[in-house]
């Protein structure tokens, strides 16, 4: 029984020694036993010097060619659209604001299958197709008080002062009033002469329009729950709204 016992000893530790080396012959760490036990995830590509910048709303897989070969696409915090196939990078655009979500749409039901990619960003959804710019889509302008849209009509007239145009704001926001991006940034100004000089920028602004800005994006498949089904862009904003995009929505 001991001679048994005994051979039984060396035959685990010669599984033991086997186990305890990596593919290349060369023993492996305790550290990196131990990483290869609690992982269950294969490193199939790892590039420290990648730098990408992302959160899990801005990366989708999608295949951009209907090859069956699906790519990643990336949008980063440099406000970058980045495609890669496989690891090599083959496409690189600018966004012009940062990137809040990414959906992969199908907005037509011809063969093949080609998708957009859409980003929203800001108060935008910037669509892509076949690697290109294709379209935009800008949220509606939010409605303004009366209160606010009279005061600043008051200051394009150049019948009120920059203090009693301060004043006013300042009581119309105390009344309940929500009040736009732009009288937020005139009360924020410390000073006269700052306040002096943003009215008479504004002053030469063609339009006063608040636009909010997009929170959240996802899709809703309109006709049926396949994958490849045409699909509709549904957008939450920050004034509370959620719009549904039209299937074209250049002319929307």
């Amino acid at each position: 029984l001991k001679e048994m016992e005994s051979e039984k000893q060396s035959a685990d530790n010669v599984t033991s020694g086997v186990q305890n080396m990596s593919l290349n012959g060369q023993p492996q760490s305790l550290a990196q036993q131990q990483a290869a036990q609690k992982s269950p995830l294969l490193h199939a590509w790892y590039d420290p010097l990648c730098n990408l910048k992302t959160t899990s709303t801005c990366m989708r897989l999608a295949d951009l060619a209907c090859d069956g070969d699906y790519k990643l696409c990336v949008c980063d915090m440099e406000k970058k659209l980045k495609v890669f196939k496989g690891t090599s990078l083959i496409s690189d655009y600018a966004i012009l604001d940062s990137p809040i979500a990414m959906r992969v749409t199908y907005t037509e039901n011809s063969t093949p299958r080609i998708p957009s990619i859409a980003v929203a960003a800001g108060s935008h959804v910037f669509i892509y197709r076949q690697l290109r710019p294709y379209r935009k889509w800008s949220c509606p302008p939010v409605d303004l008080s009366k209160a606010e849209t009279d005061i600043w009509a008051e200051i394009k007239a150049g019948t009120i002062t920059s203090a009693d145009a301060v004043s006013q704001l300042m009581d119309a926001r105390e009344k309940g009033s929500i009040l736009s991006s732009r009288s937020i940034d005139l009360l924020t100004l410390d000073s006269d002469v700052s306040r002096q000089q943003f009215i008479e920028e504004m002053r030469e602004a063609p339009s006063f329009l608040q636009l909010t800005l997009i929170t959240c994006m996802d899709i809703m498949r309109k006709d049926s729950d396949d994958p490849d089904a045409v699909t509709l862009l549904v957008v939450g904003t920050e004034a509370g709204q959620l719009l549904i995009l039209p299937q074209d929505p250049s002319n929307s």
